[in-house]
This record gives C-alpha cells, sequence and structure tokens, in this order.
C-alpha cells in the first residue's frame, strides 16, 4: 500500500512528489553535513549571504 503525499510547493506541483528513498537520502545528507551561511551587511543596509 502506498501513501501518497500532497504537493507542497510549485515544484512538488511541477515535478511530482519525491521518492521516500531520495527524500530520505536527502534528509540524511544534510543531516551530517557540515556547512555555514555567511551574512554581512553595510550602514546602507545592503545585505549579502552566502
Amino acid at each position: 500500500m502506498t501513501t501518497e503525499t500532497a504537493p507542497a510547493n510549485r515544484f512538488q506541483k511541477q515535478f511530482g512528489v519525491p521518492y521516500e528513498v531520495a527524500r530520505t537520502k536527502v534528509q540524511d545528507y544534510i543531516r551530517e553535513t557540515t556547512f555555514v551561511v555567511l551574512a554581512s551587511s553595510d550602514d546602507d543596509e545592503n545585505r549579502e549571504g552566502a
């Protein structure tokens, strides 16, 4: 028995809901990967993020 998940965003509406195996692998990768978000701004409120 397969449980369908409703599309959560425009990409899922266009391309379909990802397979559970793909979703699990991506979640595992994100959970185990070290990453940093850098952001800066100046006095004129110009912002940049990477």
